[in-house]
């Protein structure tokens, strides 16, 4: 099992608190883990563009988190090539972890992932886990009543 202490969130400038690490990570469709080195393009605030060779990490319907060597700003356009296309969207959030820093981007309308278009090298489909969650009875006060 691994547990994570402490994971840095970085929002232009500023570190997140945690409500807004939890509504970034908050998402209507399930992410597949995945390997795979892919390239991504972005122009930065002073109109230069780049082009970077990443790691992708995880993918789904809507987005994607890949990693890089050195943050991006929140709310950046960029565009997720793959051999045959492209996905376009924005940088959701930017996580400084051990090796580098993952980058969510959230694909615009009309560039959904789909294992047509596109099948990472490595990819691992997780179904989550449902636990059940029993009725307990209400708690009782000092004089046994309900």
């Amino acid at each position: 099992m691994i547990r994570v202490t402490r994971i840095t969130v970085i929002l232009g400038d500023r570190i997140a608190d945690r409500k807004i690490v939890k509504a970034i990570v908050k998402r209507t469709s399930e992410r597949c883990l995945c390997a795979d080195l892919i390239k991504i393009v972005w122009t930065d605030t002073s109109g230069h563009k780049h082009k970077r060779l990443v790691a992708l990490e995880d993918i789904s319907k809507e987005g994607a988190c890949v990693q890089v060597e050195y943050p991006l700003p929140i709310g950046m356009p960029v565009s997720i090539l793959y051999p045959g296309g492209r996905y376009i969207g924005r940088i959701r959030y930017c996580t400084f972890q051990h090796t580098g820093y993952f980058l969510g981007v959230k694909f615009d309308p009309g560039y959904e992932w789909s294992r047509q278009q596109f099948m990472p090298s490595h990819l691992l489909e997780i179904s989550p886990v449902r636990r059940k969650v029993r009725a307990q009875p209400a708690p009782r006060d000092r004089a046994g009543n309900s």
